[in-house]
């Protein structure tokens, strides 16, 4: 998901908080009741064009570095390649 004209990682940490509520809410297939649970990676891109190679391997650390935490989170990673809390 790309997501633009965001300045602070508050605004995308409610962003990643509501997609994991969303996901996560109980459902009925058929006669059971599931839900399933989801651990978010994002990226912050620097002003420059990084490439999509090097975005996409940060976020998959940052969400391997959420799944690590615990279920139900989101791990960030700033323009600079720092985890971003």
């Amino acid at each position: 998901m790309l997501i633009e004209g965001v300045d602070e990682p508050a605004q995308l940490r409610l962003v990643a908080d509501r997609l994991i509520g969303a996901i996560g809410m109980p459902m009925k297939i058929e006669d059971h009741q599931t839900a399933v649970g989801v651990s978010i990676g994002m990226v912050v891109a620097g002003t420059s064009a990084d490439a999509a190679d090097s975005l996409m391997a940060d976020a998959d650390a940052a969400m391997y570095r959420a799944k690590a935490a615990g279920r139900g989170r989101c791990e960030f990673v700033g323009p600079d390649g720092v985890t971003v809390a």
